[in-house]
């Protein structure tokens, strides 16, 4: 059950009509019912002054300044948003709605059963704080809900600092069949903190039936049981996404018990051209049939389906010897697939179920790649086509003639001494140069601007001429190089970028 707010209850015990299927009523719904004229009201049912402008429809969505309206925004959680402009902490009513402060020190208050859409239009809301474990609440983030039909699209959470207990992600706790989430990113921690009963937290879903395409988290989920980095659990689709760790040794995922992976904990649904990169670590575990895995901890379901994605870092889950641990996925159970898709990196286990492809593999396994030392499969009962590869094998031009079953004319592009990439993952050239831009160092910093194959000072200059590019001002995460504000690339970058390639380092 959804809690409900004392506004909710006090409108649901009004006798006008205007009622939702939930139970609550709509002010324009009110509106309609009393003919749609009131004093400090307009025509279509706005309270004057409870948004910067806009009617809620469709047309015309209601636009947001202020951290005030968008916590108003549960009070019309059917119709439609936009931000007008960044929030963050020096926006008029952070420490009310959104600090460590606000709500007795809960931090946000999380928006129930939204059915509208929200569209950022690329602005970022900067600095939001939840932390709900002591009051039981589930589904936590943003918004506790999206129900059927409702849509996120254009959305940066930047600094985002989420705990909860069940169901937590920096966008939602609880994604429904039939929501969606496009072009959104999340920069930040997100935890499910509660240790018996702490399950499904992912970067940018708890639990997800939701599609999410074209959107990213770039940081470190913790937890227990269902860890991912986009989602805890998946039984919708994630698209054209990705997944990347932050800091010390880069780590993604630091989780305590089952069903790990650098997208997906668990995944009963479609993955479909993502990658991971960090470090998905399972190793505080102490349980038995522990899963942990690059992209999905648990690959299950005839509906489960990895496909032209991969993952890069290290998987550990070095305190279960009984675990399964795989590159890609640590279970790859009857009638789930995994098809063209390559992992390379390290795996650490202490058990005999570990493989750089899967720890169990009861399913299909067909077109994958892997980098040698370790064993494709801690043990195969199912169907499997996979190569073992040498590094330098699936490096720039030699993946073409080496990792032949990957389509690079439509999906897969290679990079200058490194693995190849989704061609969906890069970004267009900038200004007049022909090539995109490429990270050589695979830090998540795209360091070679002008796409030549070299990260040079000539790279520094590309940066600092165009940097009101449309492609960099449209993805300022690529080229945050100074580490401090992911929405806007700035001569501090530029100079870190400087000293960067003087240095020859990757940092």
């Amino acid at each position: 059950m959804t809690r409900q707010t004392d506004a909710e209850t006090n409108q649901n015990s009004n006798p006008v009509g205007g009622a939702t299927d939930r139970g609550h009523l709509s002010r324009r719904g009110t509106l309609a019912a009393i003919g749609g004229v009131a004093v400090g009201l307009t025509a279509v049912g706005v309270v004057s002054g409870d948004f910067a402008d806009g009617d809620g429809s469709e047309g015309s969505p209601y636009q947001i300044e202020t951290w005030e309206q968008l916590d108003t925004v549960r009070d019309y959680r059917d119709d439609h948003f936009e931000l007008a402009a960044d929030l963050n902490e020096g926006t008029a009513g952070y420490d009310t709605h959104a600090s460590e402060n606000a709500n007795d020190d809960e931090g946000w208050n999380p928006i129930p059963n939204f059915e509208g859409s929200l569209d950022g239009q690329g602005y970022a809301i900067s600095g939001l704080y939840i932390e709900r474990t002591g009051t039981g609440d589930d589904n936590i983030g943003l918004f506790e809900e999206l129900e059927p039909g409702a849509e996120v699209r254009n959305l940066r959470l930047v600094d985002a600092d989420v705990t909860g207990n069940t169901r937590v992600g920096a966008l939602v706790g609880d994604a429904s069949t039939g929501s969606e989430i496009t072009n959104c990113g999340v920069h930040g921690e997100v935890e499910a903190a509660d240790d018996d009963n702490a399950v499904y937290s992912g970067g940018l879903v708890g639990d997800n039936s939701a599609s999410i395409t074209d959107s990213y988290f770039r940081g470190i989920v913790r937890g227990w049981f269902w860890v991912g980095g986009l989602a805890g659990n998946n039984e919708g689709k994630i698209v054209r996404s990705y997944a990347r760790g932050t800091g010390v040794e880069d780590m993604l995922i630091a989780a305590d018990r089952s069903e790990i992976g650098g997208i997906a904990g668990e995944n009963e649904g479609t993955i479909e051209e993502c990658y991971a990169v960090g470090r998905v670590d399972g190793s505080e575990s102490g349980i038995t049939n522990n899963a942990v895995g690059g992209i999905a901890g648990k690959n299950s379901g005839e509906e489960a389906i990895v496909t032209n994605s991969y993952a890069r870092g290290f998987v550990n889950n070095a305190s279960d010897p009984d675990g399964y641990l795989g590159g890609l996925v640590g279970e790859n159970l009857e009638d789930a697939t995994v098809e063209r898709s390559y992992f390379e990196g390290d795996i650490g286990g202490s058990g005999d179920m570990e493989g750089k492809v899967a720890g169990l593999n009861e399913g299909d396994v067909e077109d994958v790649y892997y980098v040698s030392d370790n064993g494709a499969f801690g043990e195969d009962d199912g169907t499997a086509d996979v190569t073992d590869l040498h590094p330098d094998e699936i490096e720039g031009d030699a993946a073409t003639d080496n990792m032949t079953t990957l389509d690079f004319a439509e999906t897969w592009a290679t990079v200058t001494a490194n693995p190849p990439t989704l061609q969906v993952h890069q970004l267009d050239p900038i200004g007049p140069f022909d090539s995109p831009p490429q990270d050589l160092t695979n830090n998540g910093y795209l360091n070679d601007v002008n796409g030549d194959g070299e990260a040079t000072v000539v790279d520094v200059q590309a940066l600092d001429q165009h940097r009101d590019d449309e492609v960099v001002t449209d993805n300022p995460e690529w080229f945050a190089f100074a580490r401090e504000d992911p929405t806007e690339v700035s001569q501090d970058d530029v100079e870190a970028l400087f000293e960067q390639v003087s240095a020859g380092g990757d940092n």
